[in-house]
């Protein structure tokens, strides 16, 4: 049961660090998402659209503390897609290991 939880924690902690850098990838465009991960960052969006602080924080430059704000807001959604990943492995393994026992 504890392994479990770390894994969760575990696969929380590579989307958020997955979500951090595609986000400072879309920086110089004056974005917060590229593209290519529009749907997949969708919860992550959502989060930070509505949690303080504001939004507006790509007009005059970067604001890094906004910045930082954003990214903390944006942790909910990548806890809940870590424990999404952590029960799809915990499943795959189950059937996994009932195919392998004779």
């Amino acid at each position: 049961m504890r392994f479990r939880l770390w894994l969760g924690v575990w696969f929380a902690v590579l989307v958020h660090l997955l979500f951090v850098v595609q986000l400072l990838m879309a920086l110089p465009d004056h974005g917060l998402i590229l593209q290519a991960f529009a749907a997949v960052f969708m919860p992550h969006a959502i989060l930070m659209y509505f949690l303080p602080p504001r939004f507006d924080f790509l007009k005059e430059g970067i604001d890094w503390w906004r910045l930082v704000g954003k990214m903390i807001d944006a942790a909910p959604a990548s806890l809940f897609y870590g424990f999404l990943l952590q029960q799809i492995t915990d499943r795959a393994l189950k059937v996994w290991r009932k195919r392998r026992a004779p």
